[in-house]
């Protein structure tokens, strides 16, 4: 069973429109939150109507990063009708290593964002030592995006990615 709530949220700059779809399952309570400055938003209520919980029977073919090989194409961000939009993603651990080396700064890679949902091809272009580029390698592998476009369908797009890394 799904609710779905709207409230409008004022903020010192605008009002925002909030709403929240909750739904629970057996084992899970979960929660989305969507705001946007217009109160009606045709591309919010097409992605809350496009959810959908998929049931023990249906057929589930998991697909492994490198399974499912990317386009030929790679795009760079100029030449997209539509950016990668990224939706999570994790910052990169402080090793001990470099902790202890009191190491800092800036590790930039380069990555693909797969038209599949992986990001790939991931290479270090500035980096800093004691496990930090592992470290941001691991962090931009992990990151969870909806991919880019091009006239309509779905391409792979090189982005870099910058982490930085900081003691306090």
């Amino acid at each position: 069973m799904a609710e779905l709530f709207r409230t409008i949220v004022p903020s010192r700059f605008a009002s925002y429109t909030k709403q929240t779809l909750r739904f629970m399952t057996p084992k899970h309570l979960c929660v989305i939150e969507l705001m946007t400055l217009e109160e009606n938003n045709p591309a919010v209520d097409r992605f809350i109507t496009g959810i959908r919980m998929r049931n023990s029977t249906d057929q589930v073919t998991p697909i492994e990063p490198g399974a499912e090989t990317t386009s030929s194409n790679v795009w760079n961000v100029k030449d997209v009708t539509r950016r990668a939009i990224v939706v999570w993603k994790s910052e990169p651990l402080y090793t001990d290593a470099a902790r202890a080396h009191r190491v800092v700064g800036t590790v930039v890679v380069q990555a693909v964002f797969g038209e599949n949902g992986y990001v790939t091809d991931i290479t270090v272009v500035r980096g800093l030592k004691d496990g930090l580029n592992e470290s941001a390698i691991e962090a931009a592998r992990n990151i969870r995006f909806f991919p880019a476009e091009k006239d309509g369908q779905r391409v792979s797009q090189r982005m870099l990615l910058e982490y930085n890394f900081d003691l306090y």
